[in-house]
C-alpha cells in the first residue's frame, strides 16, 4: 500500500509520494491515480534520473465498478467488493462482472443455460452449455 499523505521507504533508496491524498491500493476503484516515484542514490547505487511520474489505471473490473456503482457504494467493500452480492441474487459482483450483468439488478435468467441439441454432422444429441461472457479487455478466464 502506498500512502499519498506519507512517505514510505520499502527498500533503500526508493521513496513514494502521491498527489491525490489517499491510498493507491485497495478496493476504492476511483479512476486513474498519479504517483511520483523518487529514487535516491546511496553507497551501492548511483541514480541519474531520480524522479518519475507513474499513472496507475484501474483494472477492467475496477472500471466496471466505477461505471456501475456510485461513490458511496464504491467506498464500501460490502457493496463493491468482488465477493459482495449487491443485489442479493446469489451472484457476487465478480460473477456479475464476468457475465456482463448489472450488479444492481437481480436478474431472473440463469447464468448458464443447458440444452440437448442434435448435431447434424454426426446425427447425435449433445449437451450444449451457453453463457454470456465479457469481451476483452478482461481479467477473467472462462
Amino acid at each position: 500500500m502506498i500512502k499519498a499523505s506519507s512517505r514510505r521507504k520499502p527498500c533503500d533508496g526508493i521513496e513514494y509520494r502521491g498527489h491525490s491524498g489517499h491510498s493507491f491500493s485497495g478496493p476504492s476503484h476511483r479512476g486513474d491515480e498519479t504517483v511520483i516515484v523518487t529514487l535516491q542514490s546511496n553507497l551501492l547505487h548511483l541514480i541519474t534520473s531520480a524522479e518519475a511520474t507513474v499513472t496507475i489505471h484501474d483494472s477492467p473490473y475496477g472500471q466496471w465498478t466505477v461505471a456501475n456503482l456510485i461513490l458511496e457504494q464504491l467506498t464500501d467493500p460490502t457493496q463493491s467488493g468482488e465477493t459482495a452480492d449487491f443485489d442479493a441474487d446469489r451472484y457476487n459482483n465478480f460473477v456479475e462482472y464476468s457475465a456482463n450483468r448489472n450488479p444492481k439488478l437481480a436478474e431472473a435468467n440463469a447464468l448458464l443455460k443447458t440444452a440437448i441439441e442434435p448435431d447434424p454432422s454426426d446425427d447425435q444429441n449433445h449437451i450444449t452449455l451457453t453463457y454470456t461472457r465479457r469481451l476483452p479487455p478482461t481479467d477473467t478466464a472462462y
